[in-house]
Formats: C-alpha cells, structure tokens, sequence
C-alpha cells in the first residue's frame, strides 16, 4: 500500500494528476498544512491558489501554449494535462484515507504521530525538505529525483542534468538521512529537447516556468514508468555510493542555460 506526503505545490499537483489518469489512487495522503481557524477545505483551497499562483498565471497566457503543448506531448501526459493539474477539486478523492496535518514541517512530532496511525508501509514524497525524525518510523519513503542517480545529486538536478549529462533524466529512491543518497529502484534517461518558443519578455520567468511545468513533467515520466512497471514496490537494486553533490545555480548560470532551452531563435 502506497501513501503520498503531499505539500502543496507544482510537483504534488502533477502527481495527483498522473495517478489521476492512469487510475491510481493513494491509500492514504497526509496533507502538510498548518493550525488555522478556518476550515481545512478553505485553508487547502487558499494555500492552493498562494503556492501554484505562477503557474496558474502561466496558464492564461496564451504566448505560452504552444511551450505548454509541446511539453505534454514530449513527456507523455497527455492533453491538457497542466490545465487539469492545476484545477482545483477536492484532493481528498484521491486516496482512501485522508490526513490533514496541523504542521508543515515534515519532521514535526504532529506528522510522526499522524504516520504511525498509517496502514500504508511506502509513502511518495512530494516536497523538498530533507527528511530526518520522521525516517525512523520503519516505513519507506519514496522520492523522484529529476537528475541521473548517483552521479547528480542535490538541488536544481533538471538544469544540472542538462549541463552535466547533455538529456534529461530522473531517478526513483529510498530515501534516508543524507541529500538524494538511497538505494535506487528505478532510473532512466532520454532524448534532450529544447521548447524555444518564449520571446525575450520572458527570460525573466523562465526559471518560474521551468518549475512549473517542465521539472514536473520530467518527474511525471518517470512516476508514469513507475506505475506502469510495477516499480512501487520494487526493491532497491542500484547503490546510491558515489556522485557529485550540486547546489542551486547562480541565477547568471541558469538564466544561460534556459535561453539555450526556452528562448526563440
């Protein structure tokens, strides 16, 4: 049985939105939220709109179609896939069980004790935070990584796959105490392609548009790979020993890299 940790962004929406369409439902998901005086059904719809607001923008501007089109169509996610991901609904249908946590801190004592009363032995992360506290609660905690493991590890792994490895790439782990260092289940590479269809205006957004939608989708191929072969609850079968460890780009060094990807020619 599969859980899911979802903290509310780009990432976690585009999960739910591929296990959406290849009819896969989470036994359980524990939504990282925090203590509120409003509804939880309010506060998830706010927060919803305040963390995915770039994208949302994104989506109605129409100069950024045909970038959008492409990326479905490349990765596989079908039609209109973003506009579908980034809806709003009731996410509560997308599991047997679901959790509203008063805590966004992953490690938090209030996230422990809601995933000890958890049938689920597996859970996929959705966020970013490094996992600590919360390792010792002998379950497994799964993570897509958007870079080759072992050899790329750490932050901005989509742009540093690109520089490093000239494709795009994604890994699916164990994850335990240190940075993208579990034992792997499941890598692939493919074909680098570029989406040049941004005019100068844009370079300012490029990194926004990036994470919106092409890291997620590079990490939707790979949880589509997942799903279909039966890789859920696979055993780990490559060493995560070795690597290079990556820090966030300069902003002068992505924006580069991104015009080389994402600006019209």
């Amino acid at each position: 049985m599969i859980g899911l940790f979802l903290d509310e962004g780009p990432i976690s929406r585009c999960y739910l939105e591929l296990t959406k369409r290849k009819d896969f439902k989470f036994n359980e998901i524990i939504y990282l939220g925090k203590k509120t005086l409003f509804p939880k059904n309010l506060y998830i719809n706010y927060k919803f709109n305040l963390i995915n607001r770039k994208p949302l923008i994104f989506l109605k501007d129409k100069n950024i179609d045909k970038l959008i089109r492409d990326v479905e169509e490349y990765f596989n996610l079908g039609y209109n896939f973003f506009k579908d991901a980034y809806r709003y609904y009731d996410i509560s249908n997308r599991c047997q069980k679901f959790y509203f946590s008063k805590s966004l801190n992953i490690n938090s004592r209030e996230n422990i004790k809601i995933l000890q009363e958890t049938k689920s032995l597996r859970f996929l992360n959705s966020g970013k935070v490094i996992l600590k506290e919360i390792l010792d609660q002998n379950k497994d905690f799964l993570h897509i990584h958007p870079a080759y493991l072992p050899e790329i590890k750490g932050a901005d792994g989509s742009l540093w796959n690109i520089v490093k490895k000239k494709n795009f790439a994604g890994s699916f782990f164990v994850l335990d105490k240190k940075i993208d260092n579990g034992d792997i289940i499941f890598r692939d590479s493919f074909k680098l392609k570029k989406f040049k269809y941004l005019d100068s205006k844009y370079i300012v957004n490029f990194y926004d548009i990036w994470f919106s939608f092409i890291d997620p989708a590079i990490r939707c191929n790979i949880l589509e790979k997942v799903i279909t072969n039966k890789h859920l609850n696979g055993k780990p079968g490559i060493n995560s020993i070795g690597g290079e460890y990556f820090t966030f780009m300069s902003k002068e060094d992505r924006t580069e890299i991104l015009k080389e990807m994402l600006l019209k020619s």
